[in-house]
């Protein structure tokens, strides 16, 4: 429920999120998804076929399927058609030799009755044989004006000899491409790919066979989800993967990159103990290239390239005010403070102190200062206190400096008190903030 609640504020408002799951907790997740997300976002309940073969350990029934949940962030989001693969376009022939390209021929009768359709209930013509034809029970699926269009475009096929009894609308592949088409609920093996094809993935990517990990996703499942998030022409999209298991996002994100010329970005997250040597390890193999791989694309390498970061140690605020347990490093606090103030992040050893103010880091609008250290007798004296002589010397370094938008560039101080009034700091272009109730705001 926290995790989902993130993931919600995170979205972009045409944003999607996929939650793949299985029989035992799907209905759980959809209430906490409709809570959430809003029953109104709710897109579709995809069924994966994620193994071919049938288990016979099972004790009732084997399964062969998982759900993958899909939800919008909003209505923002409100049409999906994806990119045309060349297995479909493989359909399409051109047997009369149209001039507009190949096709397929679509039913012109309607499922609807004559009843129930009545305006579009009309005789019509077979210009091969001459016959009058009249469906008997169904009305046809377009309006006499439309139909009448249809036949001055050459639209309409009869059959090669002219002898099929209800007339197919030809739909040009030309046509199609511009269009996209609809995605479906339903990705079986063949498409989309298996949890055995999944582990064949990650033994080539660490080219052994000992790889300890269950039932890794393979990227063709991911591909296919991305292509339904990215519509029929975005090729930037951001994909944030909060359970990054083995790694398989990020190997697909870079596929598709390397494949298509796109820029598409990933996050991964991973709270296990794998996540360096399984998750981290697979992305910086595909990225320099797997010796001995089939694919030509992945044993040259995929390119691109990524950053690992760790969570720092936890800030205890009620340990600084209570004087009980440890206290943060200067590090670990003034990163927790630079995140909470301005949403940047930055490496711990870059955030040391560099001056007796303690200047720990600056951006062109602003520099940020940190008083502090993690002792509680020092936090319990004056030197943690901002004074007048220290803001002075703060906001003689802002003289004269302008942000690249012209304007002065200010000061935010933390520390554990001061003896001056913000009303007095405000026209040195100070900021105070006092620890740790600061970072109790911003967790």
């Amino acid at each position: 429920w926290p995790r989902l609640h993130l993931l919600h504020a995170l979205l972009a408002d045409d944003g999607v999120i996929f939650v793949s799951i299985d029989d035992n907790e799907q209905h759980h997740l959809r209430m906490l998804m409709d809570e959430i997300f809003g029953e109104e976002n709710f897109v579709a309940d995809i069924v994966w076929q994620h193994r071919h073969g049938r288990s016979n350990n099972a004790k009732l029934i084997s399964n062969q399927r998982e759900h993958i949940i899909f939800y919008r962030k909003s209505d923002a989001l409100t049409r999906i058609r994806t990119i045309r693969d060349e297995q479909l376009n493989e359909t399409y022939s051109n047997p009369d030799n149209d001039p507009r390209g190949a096709w397929v021929s679509s039913s012109y009768v309607n499922p609807a009755t004559k009843e129930q359709r009545p305006n579009l209930v009309y005789s019509v013509l077979n210009p091969r044989t001459g016959a009058v034809v009249d469906h008997p029970t169904h009305a046809w699926k377009y309006s006499r004006v439309v139909h009448e269009e249809h036949v001055k475009d050459n639209r309409l096929w009869w059959g090669a000899d002219g002898d099929m009894r209800y007339p197919r609308l030809k739909n040009f592949l030309s046509e199609s491409n511009d269009k996209g088409i609809v995605p479906v609920d339903l990705l079986l093996a063949d498409v989309a790919g298996t949890t055995d094809e999944g582990t064949r993935e990650l033994q080539t990517a660490f080219q052994s066979g000992n790889v300890d990990f269950n039932n890794p996703k393979p990227t063709r499942l991911i591909r296919k989800l991305i292509a339904i998030s990215e519509g029929d022409s975005s090729k930037d999209t951001l994909v944030l993967d909060s359970f990054a298991g083995s790694g398989t996002t990020a190997h697909a994100v870079l596929a598709l990159n390397k494949e298509d010329g796109g820029n598409r970005r990933f996050i991964l997250v991973e709270c296990q103990d794998y996540a360096d040597t399984i998750t981290a390890e697979r992305v910086r193999r595909v990225i320099r290239g797997v010796p001995g791989a089939r694919d030509a694309a992945l044993r040259d390498g995929l390119d691109g390239s990524f950053a690992y970061c760790e969570l720092g140690g936890p800030i205890d605020e009620e340990a600084m005010l209570t004087s009980e347990g440890e206290l943060p490093s200067y590090e670990s606090l003034a990163a927790h403070l630079l995140l909470a103030a301005t949403g940047q992040s930055a490496g711990e050893g870059s955030l040391a102190a560099k001056n007796d103010e303690g200047l720990f880091h600056s951006t062109d609008e602003a520099d940020y200062y940190l008083l502090y250290e993690p002792d509680f007798e020092w936090l319990e004296g004056e030197d943690g206190i901002l004074r007048l002589s220290g803001a002075k010397r703060i906001a003689a370094t802002l003289q004269g400096s302008e942000s690249p938008d012209g304007r002065r560039r200010k000061a935010v101080v933390f520390g554990v008190g001061r003896y001056i009034k913000q009303d007095d700091l405000t026209p040195m272009g100070i900021t105070f903030c006092q620890i740790p109730y600061e970072t109790r705001r911003g967790a």
